[in-house]
């Protein structure tokens, strides 16, 4: 994993990142709540604009790990602004491309962001929800201090296959 920098995205990046999330919806569309066509129709400009919102700080942050000017891949949160939940994050995308997983890479994501997450004021607590079957998934969220608290049957549906669904969460400051 030599040469990778891990970073706030920022604007600029936003035509390889739009590209990279296309990507990773394509290659693992279980493990998205969106799908790839609903992406690939988004403008670009609101891909901007969820860039800014989370690089101004309004939202979560939103990593990505470069090699020189490749992107090769992200990890984000999103924060809620109402006042009873604006505690809670959730991780809403991690992705590594094929060619440069197995490098500790979605490892250094996750630290990053967890990082990155402490400078969000009033952000205590992030969870996520993974798919039973992302084996992989489950063993790095759990390697990186997140803890299950549930599973729901059924919780995501793929054409006519369904996953179940576990929820997971780990306190920031811990």
């Amino acid at each position: 994993m030599k040469n990778v920098i891990f970073r706030q995205l920022t604007v600029e990046d936003a035509p390889i990142f739009h590209q990279l999330r296309a990507q990773s919806l394509e290659i693992n569309p279980e493990a998205y709540g969106m799908g790839l066509i609903k992406w690939q129709e988004a403008p670009l400009s609101s891909v901007e604009a969820l860039i800014e919102a989370s690089a101004s700080g309004q939202d979560g942050p939103l990593i990505g790990a470069f090699s020189k000017q490749e992107l090769l891949g992200y990890a984000g949160v999103k924060v809620v602004a109402r006042k009873k939940v604006s505690h809670l994050g959730t991780l809403w995308g991690l992705f590594v491309r094929p060619e440069s997983r197995r490098q500790g890479i979605a490892r250094e994501l996750i630290k990053a962001l967890l990082s990155k997450s402490k400078e969000k004021e009033g952000l205590e607590q992030i969870r996520l929800m993974v798919s039973t079957e992302s084996k992989a998934a489950l063993a790095l969220f759990e390697a990186t201090g997140f803890e299950n608290y549930g599973m729901e049957p059924r919780g995501r549906k793929l054409g006519d296959k369904y996953l179940d669904m576990v929820y997971m969460w780990r306190m920031l400051d811990s």
